[in-house]
């Protein structure tokens, strides 16, 4: 095999494999472009020979990167939540089809890739960046996402996307807020009276999140074990509401509660009964939903936030949290109360203890001088028997 790297007229290079000549006598070839620099072109040809002698190149499928963005969404969406495929397709549609969408997949490049995401971050009138960069970051895990299948869908060989340098976001991430005991009480005294101080009352005691509050069923609480199981969650997209399961097996799980919120439930199912039986056939009894709306309708997250923010505006600063929050202050003072780090992981659903322990072990920072102390205390057991 012979290769050859040419310039054309718009001052980018192309390369060009000779293959011989197939049965009937024509010759046969593998060419590329778009290459910005001569170096480019001959690592690009460098690569292909490798390829082509080792038998792993993959021909290209002549077709638009909006096209092929769409198909594999299409395709992707079985295994993303509603949620997700929405979020997904709002980036493909609004952002990376109108910015990249023309340019053939076989032939984007880093560098077409590059030159967007500076364009997106170029300042407007305003002198602030058209995009923030926590926001290019949004967009360029769903082009790196689909590019990546790409390649294992075999429509390219490499991902264009693997060259790019995304910016990085400045600062550190937005700290955790947790509540002490002292301001839990006191958040769920300002909540008496209300919707809110039941879910709030369970959120604290059990770490679940709001998705999986919304879509508790009665079935789901064992008042005789003084438990719950987490067996699905809700999420609201363009469609709808739509019940799902958790995303890992560590999702369904059963969660013991304190006796104090399980006689909160079973006096807020006694008030339940009696809306359904004042309303009678009007009460929507399936999907016999916990925290329903006062027909036994499902309660849905964007009512349930509004509900919330109106109530968090009225408090003080100190309780004014986001509401995925109380599942953190339920971790944190649990671990504070010496908990197993394994059980606190089990109540959450994580996926693994690690991810418990990245989260919430710097709101311990007694934990790492009560470390030191113990190793200290060892060594000199250990010392001693030495000397």
């Amino acid at each position: 095999m012979r290769g050859c790297i040419s310039k054309r007229a718009s001052g980018t290079y192309s390369i060009v494999v000779e293959l011989g000549r197939n049965a009937e006598g024509k010759r046969r070839q593998r060419s590329r472009g778009g290459f910005r620099t001569k170096k480019e072109a001959q690592e690009a040809l460098n690569l292909l020979l490798g390829e082509l002698q080792a038998g792993t190149y993959v021909k290209p499928r002549e077709v638009r990167l909006a096209d092929y963005l769409r198909e594999w969404l299409d395709g992707a969406s079985p295994n993303l939540s509603g949620k997700t495929t929405e979020c997904y397709r709002w980036v493909i549609e609004s952002y990376l089809i109108p910015a990249l969408g023309h340019v053939l997949l076989p032939e984007l490049r880093p560098l077409h890739i590059q030159r967007v995401y500076a364009e997106w971050l170029r300042p407007g009138e305003d002198g602030q960046p058209r995009s923030a960069r926590a926001t290019l970051r949004k967009r360029h895990f769903v082009l790196h996402r689909a590019l990546r299948d790409a390649v294992r869908l075999q429509y390219i060989a490499l991902s264009p996307a693997d060259g790019v340098e995304v910016p990085r976001i400045a600062g550190l991430k937005k700290p955790i807020r947790v509540l002490s005991q002292e301001q839990t009480a006191l958040l769920l005294q300002r909540a008496q009276g209300t919707r809110l101080h039941l879910p709030i009352l369970v959120a604290v005691t059990s770490g679940l999140r709001r998705g999986e509050l919304l879509a508790l069923r009665w079935a789901d609480v064992d008042f005789a074990a003084g438990a719950l199981r987490v067996e699905q969650s809700v999420e609201e997209t363009g469609q709808g509401l739509r019940f799902k399961p958790p995303k890992t097996a560590k999702g369904r799980r059963r969660v013991p509660l304190p006796a104090l919120t399980v006689e909160a439930l079973r006096r807020h199912r006694v008030e339940q009964d009696k809306q359904r039986l004042l309303l009678g056939p009007g009460y929507q009894s399936a999907p016999d939903l916990v925290f329903a709306g006062p027909d036994g309708r499902p309660w849905f997250p964007s009512n349930f936030e509004r509900t919330w923010r109106t109530f968090k505006n009225k408090l003080p600063d100190e309780l004014r949290i986001r509401f995925h929050d109380l599942r953190h202050t339920h971790a944190s003072q649990l671990l504070a109360q010496g908990v197993h780090a394994k059980i606190v992981s089990e109540r959450l659903g994580h996926a693994s203890i690690g991810i418990t322990l990245d989260t919430y072990s710097h709101l311990l920072p007694g934990l790492q001088e009560e470390a030191v102390k113990q190793l200290e205390a060892s060594l000199v057991v250990a010392f001693a028997g030495v000397c």
